[in-house]
């Protein structure tokens, strides 16, 4: 089981890739970076919130349901 907030190897050689170009950015190019950033976080949670309201799925539920997610092999 992969418990919400842990990465992966793969997750975390592809956060290390970032934090590499990151290095390399004015600090104008990672303002923006981190704005764009926010802003897909904010559609993802949107987005998310549109599905527990169509499927009927309780907010709580789904919150419970995220804390402890099975690795597909």
């Amino acid at each position: 089981m992969n418990i919400l907030g842990q990465l992966d190897l793969e997750q975390e050689q592809e956060l290390q890739k970032v934090k590499e170009k990151a290095q390399d950015l004015s600090l104008e190019q990672a303002q923006s970076y981190l704005v764009e950033l926010m802003r897909q976080i904010i559609v993802r949670d949107n987005l998310i919130n549109h599905l527990l309201s169509v499927t009927n799925v309780p907010q709580d539920q789904y919150s419970q349901s995220i804390l402890f997610q099975s690795k597909s092999s």
